[in-house]
């Protein structure tokens, strides 16, 4: 009688354990549903996990487990052992909303493509979306977007597999944990010298904290700067940029003195401009109605001239998803309604992240439209040679590209080297940034002028232009601000143009520089001090941009855009009166010499007068061979070109201001 009872006993304990097991069970895995169904995957996954341990072989959870690692992202390459579990019982008739559920939806086949298709495992996700799609007709059920996405997603691994095939030369490293963090870490943007790169960061020292749903952490904007041959450990860089919202880097000018940053703005999304005054961020301000509109502007990327901003939109009246525009600076200064690059760039998917080089004619972006081997791939496409059109987009390749997003893909100036962000294995977070070096890239044929603007005592005169114009065309090419405080200066000059660089401030008379940049050039860099004469008697410039032909004193086209230049500095200082002196070399006798500089300086003095200036305030001076600048010949008696060539010049100087 007592064993009856013990047994009996024993048996209730049991029940009632087991009644208590199951109930937990249900509570736990009704409450991950409901996370799962909110599309809360990263808050649900630690919950399937718990109820997973308590039944592992049960193919509905290993189904959830998996399916939550793919569409949490930050687990993507966990996904694929449940999945494979999972796919061993798979049941038609799958209930998705009972605990009872034992068995896997036909579904998993498709994710498990999905899964074998970000491992690069092609063949095998292949099979997969083939098994998917053979259920679903076997059993007459209907899922067309799935479908879609699985026939898509094989010509994508097709697509992979010749990628893979023909691999391009290149060298791909991690940045390191001085830029990037267990966190998501993603779209660099970097200064056209690779100094500074500026990134975004969903870090736990975020500003904002964690977002609402208790997630990820809010987005903020992360700097480095490259010394040394390192970068140094970013820095958030801090208010009035970041706030306790989102806060993304999408483009930086060359010379790093403007960011376009993104911001959420409660779901509509909205780029915004901020520039540097000295060494403090103004507050963002956000673009026009032209680049913004009532939907979501992610993405945006300004030309090197500054003239022209390509950008990222789901606007109506696209191709599909987000598609590419570009826009164009007013007279004023403001940005020009906003064009659809076309078919040829955009497509029915997402067109995302626009990068425009330097070099003003490659357009890199990001698409995960029918041509990737999946997810977001990078493609570039050039324009046409006589720049009236985009030719076709060329994916730039694996093993750059992967079958996971490729995306937020800046090159550098010379085209060596490209920084992005990519989504692999074995990295410290998320996502994280990268480098690429390309292993047999010829070096891009532009020239990186940069350097410090001061005067005689080292001090940054105010309210610094630089401004570049095509000697040939006279147009603008490019109008510059050095920093206000540092001096420092940054821009990019293309090949195949005589170019008239000014450096000009209030109070101080101008600089020009002439340069000429062959179309066959190599990639060169020059860093130049520019020291301003101050606006006094005495003060004199060379007039670098004044051009005469050979041995004549006619003033060439070339000559108009120099002498623009000396016709505004008088407009300027109404009392002002200048000496236009002529110079040449020792070629020649010193008679002709001398007359020769006579009439170039006359040539001078005639075309400001007949612009409307006082033929009271201008002086003409030859000065013929007697003051070389540089030696005509060099010390073991060979002729010096270079010293010629400074010396047959023109120069302006100051006699009188009152």
């Amino acid at each position: 009688m007592k064993t009856k009872i013990l047994v009996i006993a024993l048996l209730m304990n049991a029940f009632g354990s087991f009644a208590h097991d199951k109930n937990d069970f249900d509570i736990k895995y009704k409450k991950a549903n409901e996370e799962y169904k909110a599309g809360n995957y990263f808050q649900a996954l630690p919950m399937y996990m718990e109820v997973y341990r308590m039944d592992s072989m049960n193919a509905n959870l290993n189904y959830l487990v998996g399916s939550c690692h793919l569409k949490a992202r930050s687990g993507k390459a966990n996904a694929m052992p449940y999945l494979e579990r999972a796919s061993r019982s798979i049941t038609p008739n799958y209930k998705e909303e009972s605990v009872e559920e034992k068995g896997a939806p036909i579904l998993t086949y498709k994710l498990l493509g999905d899964a074998y298709h970000i491992h690069s495992k092609f063949d095998k996700a292949i099979q997969s979306y083939e098994n998917y799609n053979r259920e679903m007709l076997f059993y007459k059920k209907k899922d067309s977007e799935n479908t879609k996405d699985a026939n898509r997603k094989m010509t994508m691994c097709r697509i992979g597999k010749k990628l893979m095939a023909a691999p391009v030369k290149v060298k791909i490293e991690n940045m390191g944990k001085a830029l990037n963090s267990p966190y998501g870490d993603y779209s660099p943007v970097l200064t056209a010298d690779q100094s500074t790169m500026i990134f975004t960061s969903r870090r736990s020292s975020s500003t904002g904290g964690q977002t609402y749903d208790g997630g990820r952490f809010f987005e903020d904007i992360y700097i480095s700067h490259y010394a040394n041959k390192e970068w140094s450990v970013a820095e958030n860089i801090g208010g009035p940029i970041n706030t306790n919202e989102n806060e993304a880097s999408v483009g930086v000018s060359p010379d790093g003195q403007e960011i376009l940053i993104y911001k959420d703005d409660n779901g509509d999304g909205n780029i915004y401009s901020t520039t540097l005054n000295g060494d403090t961020w103004s507050a963002p301000v956000k673009l026009n109605s032209n680049i913004n509109s009532k939907h979501w502007e992610p993405s945006a990327f300004i030309s090197a001239d500054g003239r022209t901003i390509y950008f990222s939109s789901d606007r109506p009246g696209g191709f599909g998803g987000r598609d590419i525009y570009a826009s164009e600076k007013t007279e004023d200064g403001e940005w020009g309604k906003a064009v659809n690059m076309g078919a040829l760039i955009n497509s029915e998917y997402d067109e995302d992240s626009p990068f425009i080089h330097p070099d003003g004619i490659t357009l890199f972006f990001s698409s995960n439209g029918n041509k990737t081997m999946g997810g977001f791939d990078i493609f570039y496409s050039s324009l046409s040679d006589n720049g009236s059109k985009w030719l076709e987009p060329v994916n730039v390749g694996y093993p750059v590209n992967s079958p996971d997003d490729d995306i937020f893909y800046v090159v550098s100036t010379d085209k060596t080297k490209a920084y992005y962000t990519s989504f692999k294995e074995g990295g410290y977070g998320e996502k994280d940034n990268y480098t690429i070096t390309f292993l047999d890239q010829k070096k891009a044929p532009l020239t990186l002028v940069k350097g410090i603007v001061k005067d005689a005592y080292n001090a940054v005169p105010k309210e610094i232009l630089i401004t570049v114009t095509d000697n040939e065309t006279e147009k603008v090419i490019g109008v510059y601000k050095p920093n206000s405080k540092t001096g420092q200066y940054m821009f990019i000059l293309t090949p195949g143009k005589n170019y008239n660089i000014s450096y000009d401030a209030e109070g101080f008379l101008f600089y020009s520089e002439n340069r000429y940049i062959a179309k066959n050039t190599n990639y060169y860099e020059l860093y130049k001090v520019i020291e301003l004469p101050p606006v006094i008697v005495g003060s004199k410039i060379a007039l670098n941009n004044i051009f005469f032909d050979f041995d004549k004193a006619i003033l060439r086209k070339t000559s108009n855009v120099e002498l623009k230049n000396i016709l505004r500095l008088l407009t300027r200082y109404p009392n002002m009166v200048i000496e236009i002196g002529a110079y040449t070399d020792s070629k020649g006798t010193g008679a002709y010499n001398e007359k020769l500089s006579k009439e170039r300086a006359n040539a001078v003095v005639n075309f400001i007068i007949e612009k409307g200036i006082a033929k009271e305030r201008l002086v003409a001076s030859s000065y013929g061979e007697t003051m070389p600048a540089a030696p005509n010949e060099n010390t073991d008696g060979s002729d010096n070109a270079e010293g010629r060539q400074l010396n047959r010049r023109v120069e302006l100087k100051i006699l009188k201001l009152n």
